[in-house]
């Protein structure tokens, strides 16, 4: 691991940790998520998202598998900076868009696969910055259609701590709902 990357974990809080397989079980992941109110170095980062409130309300994605999460976001496109993706691509899943953006945890991923020809992303080691944010306007017409989004709706707080999120998700919840309690 390059000695940024390893002085940047250092200094952050470790939430949680879980090892999980992609690509139809042929690529394994080591995800470990920390908080942390600084941006990764950016060479790192490949992946912007957030948590999106409207006062009392969260955003809620849900994929027609039926599976639902609320960190809506998703790739750096070339010479992008994490928050023009994050805004850009909570527009296109969810027609929102976003304001009061700011940086709170971050999901270290550690690939344990040997790098596959043509992957165009950081590697071994990339970094998912996340953020909570604020909706503010809906553009319904700037949502573009596609497989990781079905749908998205805004649901009450309590609601959404009782759905079966992923752990690591719930956790992540349970901070941002305290990082908002500290700054308002």
């Amino acid at each position: 691991m390059n000695e940024d990357l390893e002085q940047y974990l250092s200094t952050s809080t470790k939430l949680d940790s879980i090892e999980v397989v992609w690509g139809e079980g042929t690529l394994p992941v080591k995800i470990t998520t920390y908080l942390s109110s600084t941006l990764a170095p950016e060479r790192y980062i490949s992946s912007a998202r957030s948590i999106v409130f409207k006062g009392n309300l969260v955003l809620l994605i849900s994929q027609e598998n039926g599976h639902q999460y609320i960190l809506p976001g998703g790739r750096l496109e070339l010479e992008e900076s994490p928050l023009e993706a994050l805004q850009r691509e909570i527009l296109e899943e969810t027609g929102w868009t976003v304001t009061n953006i700011k940086h709170f945890s971050f999901m270290h991923l550690h690939y344990l696969f040997s790098k596959p020809d043509g992957f165009k992303y950081p590697f071994p080691d990339s970094i998912w910055s996340i953020f909570i944010s604020e909706a503010v306007e809906y553009k319904p017409e700037m949502i573009i259609h596609d497989d990781w989004v079905d749908d998205s709706e805004l649901r009450d707080i309590i609601e959404v701590q009782q759905l079966p999120l992923e752990r690591g998700e719930l956790l992540l919840f349970d901070e941002a709902l305290k990082f908002r309690e500290i700054r308002s």
